[in-house]
């Protein structure tokens, strides 16, 4: 497989996607510094960053996901059991809360094996094994929880969703910011990321080129599945506590964010550059409609909409 061709043909499409999303962003951004003195001030820029964290977090995963063929409609309910789970070991199990953030983040990796092995191993489609796997684990965070909200989460507990480093960056921002370095990484420059783009692209060809989709495809599933894991992690210790209703919509959020930067959902194509932007523009839409006092069902239509348009 010539790895050189597959780049450039990925650059070629991407590309002018790319540049328009870049426009939507600009766009956006000059629209919202104009309507609103409030948006270009650092706390309220920072303060943005480190609400679209967790989106951005997910959206990495989704990102190498959907390149890959599939998709996972399960990422909210899964935000939500993950923070549950881990709220639990350390609020009422007594675990230390490094093993209690592992214990959190390694669920989310089985939600992730479970629901690659839906698709591998009894081929349901994607889109269907997921959709299952939303609603049981909904009601399984509430059967958790008995409906109720999980308090009593130690101080040490929050430092990963409230606590600053350095004094001015926030501890979901600089998470963030590592693990899409860290990603972009190995979407450029490892075997993992073009196998996932050629399985994507044409998985007979990945086949008869010598690449175990099936494996890959489960691989990035519990990739998606662990980084879902550590944003349910983090919301909890944000909100001081794990609401069995966390996570609703979280996935169209995800979905739109990776579909506005230019990834194809039909596989293939996209990139964490364009991810990071879409996952902007999300955001900024919410707060920009906070800051102009625009009722809360109108970010849902701009949502929608946007999706269409990409």
């Amino acid at each position: 497989m010539n790895s050189e061709h597959v780049w450039q043909r990925i650059k070629n499409v991407s590309g002018i996607q790319g540049f328009a999303t870049f426009v939507v962003f600009i766009v956006i951004f000059v629209f919202l510094s104009l309507m609103s003195p409030v948006f270009l001030t650092t706390q309220n820029l920072i303060g943005l960053l480190r609400q679209v964290a967790m989106l951005a977090i997910a959206a990495v995963g989704m990102t190498f996901l959907i390149i890959a063929g599939g998709i996972d409609l399960s990422v909210g309910s899964a935000n939500a059991v993950t923070g549950v789970i881990c709220a639990l070991a350390v609020a009422k199990a007594g675990f230390p809360v490094p093993v209690g953030m592992l214990i959190g983040i390694l669920s989310g990796g089985l939600i992730g094996l479970i629901n690659g092995l839906l698709v591998t191993k009894i081929n349901l489609p994607p889109l269907l094994a997921t959709l299952g796997m939303m609603v049981a684990l909904r009601g399984g965070a509430f059967l958790i929880t008995g409906g109720h909200t999980v308090y009593g989460v130690p101080k040490n507990y929050l430092w990963l969703g409230r606590g600053y480093v350095l004094g001015a960056i926030p501890v979901p921002v600089l998470f963030m910011m590592i693990i899409f370095l860290i990603y972009f990484f190995i979407q450029r420059k490892t075997k993992f990321g073009l196998y996932l783009y050629a399985i994507g692209g044409d998985r007979v060809a990945s086949r008869r080129a010598g690449i175990n989709d099936k494996l890959f495809m489960v691989l990035a599933f519990v990739n998606t599945g662990l980084l879902v894991g550590l944003s349910g992690v983090i919301s909890s210790s944000r909100f001081g506590a794990a609401l069995p209703n966390a996570g609703l919509n979280f996935e169209m959020d995800v979905i739109t964010a990776v579909v506005i930067g230019g990834t194809s959902i039909f596989g293939g194509i996209g990139g964490l550059a364009g991810s990071l932007l879409g996952v902007l523009i999300i955001g900024m839409i919410t707060n920009g409609m906070l800051l102009l006092e625009v009722h809360s069902y109108w970010q849902q239509v701009a949502k929608g909409l946007i999706l269409i348009v990409a």
